[in-house]
């Protein structure tokens, strides 16, 4: 089931998934709501024994689509860095529950709040620590609002430069 949006003299009228039959509103289409909205992963370049922070960040979000939820799978080299936490002060979901898995090279990310998600920008971010110089993508997939996917997934990458070499 796609998640469509009511568009009545240019405003968001009603959402959900089901289509009313008989409108007396006037009517000028039905549009999925999530067609344009995007993920993206931040590029980050660091040296190796530092730690970096990686955002997660969402295009617009309506707070009449009602988002509520999301969760996602991130995929990372660890041998080029490693996973410290995740931070949410800040973001659009500071005021929501966060649970994050990570299994090595894989961190699984599921997002609940009682409030809608409202805005563009960090959903929230993720400290990782560089041990070894090289590129590692940061590759996210199975992105889902509510229950609705997302296909517009955009990944980033986290550059380790080596280490400086101490002079003495």
């Amino acid at each position: 089931l796609a998640l469509y949006t009511l568009i009545v003299n240019n405003l968001i009228a009603l959402s959900g998934h089901v289509i009313p039959p008989d409108s007396e509103m006037p009517f000028i289409g039905w549009a999925p709501i999530f067609d344009d909205s995007m993920i993206i992963v931040s590029d980050v370049i660091t040296a190796q024994d530092e730690s970096v922070t990686v955002t997660i960040e969402t295009s617009q979000l309506v707070e009449g689509w009602n988002i509520t939820a999301y969760q996602f799978d991130l995929m990372y080299d660890e041998s080029i860095a490693n996973y410290l936490g995740y931070n949410l002060a800040g973001t659009l979901s500071s005021d929501g529950i966060v649970s994050v898995n990570d299994d090595g090279n894989n961190i699984s990310v599921s997002f609940m709040s009682m409030a809608a998600l409202e805005g563009q920008g960090a959903l929230l971010e993720f400290e990782f620590g560089a041990v070894a110089p090289g590129v590692t993508p940061l590759h996210i997939e199975n992105f889902l609002y509510n229950a609705t996917p997302l296909f517009n997934l955009y990944d980033g990458s986290i550059y380790v430069d080596a280490a400086p070499v101490a002079i003495a």
